[in-house]
This record gives C-alpha cells, sequence and structure tokens, in this order.
C-alpha cells in the first residue's frame, strides 16, 4: 500500500492582521504548500481597520497564493462573543464574513 506522507504547517501568529500575512507571503509561498487554509480578519477588526481595507489585502493574498501555484480555502473570519466585543464589531465580522462568501464563489 502506498502512504503519502503530509504535513501540516500553521504560518499564522497570534494576532496576526491582514498586512502582517502580506509582508509574509514570500516565505510562505516559499515552502511549495499544496493547499493554503485562510482564516484572518478578527484581529483587523479588534484594531478598527476599515473592511474594505481587510477585504483588500484578504483578495491579494489569495491572488498571491493561487499566483503561486496554491489551492487556496477562505473560510469564514472567526467571529467575536457579542459581550467581548459589541454589536458594532460582530456586525463588521458578518459584513466581512458575507463579502468573503460572495468572494470564494467567484
Amino acid at each position: 500500500m502506498n502512504h503519502m506522507s503530509s504535513r501540516l504547517l500553521n504560518r499564522g501568529f497570534p494576532g496576526d492582521k491582514t498586512s502582517d500575512i502580506l509582508l509574509r507571503l514570500d516565505s510562505i509561498i516559499s515552502i511549495e504548500p499544496k493547499l493554503g487554509l485562510i482564516m484572518v480578519g478578527i484581529n483587523d477588526i479588534l484594531q478598527n481597520v476599515k473592511i474594505e481595507k481587510i477585504f483588500q489585502n484578504y483578495v491579494e493574498i489569495v491572488r498571491n497564493l493561487e499566483y503561486g501555484g496554491i489551492k487556496v480555502v477562505i473560510q469564514s473570519t472567526i467571529q467575536c462573543d457579542l459581550s467581548r466585543c459589541g454589536q458594532k464589531r460582530v456586525e463588521k465580522v458578518n459584513e466581512l464574513n458575507a463579502l468573503l462568501y460572495d468572494f470564494a464563489e467567484k
């Protein structure tokens, strides 16, 4: 029986924002992953980065990974607890996730 070797690397860091990932994209692409799973955005929202900028960075991350030959899986941005983050931030997460859903569909 042929067993394929696979390994999983987490290239995220606590507190990462989309802008931080953009700065590290070359090091991520250089390890030549076949698949990239992305879940980012909550730290941007917690630091009051505008949704438009978060989404723009997200699209740039995905495009660069795809250009590097990486299949990308877009995951929803993790939802922040209402009691911790407040209604406004919860709504921003929902807005970003709606944009990401539409982007992933295309």
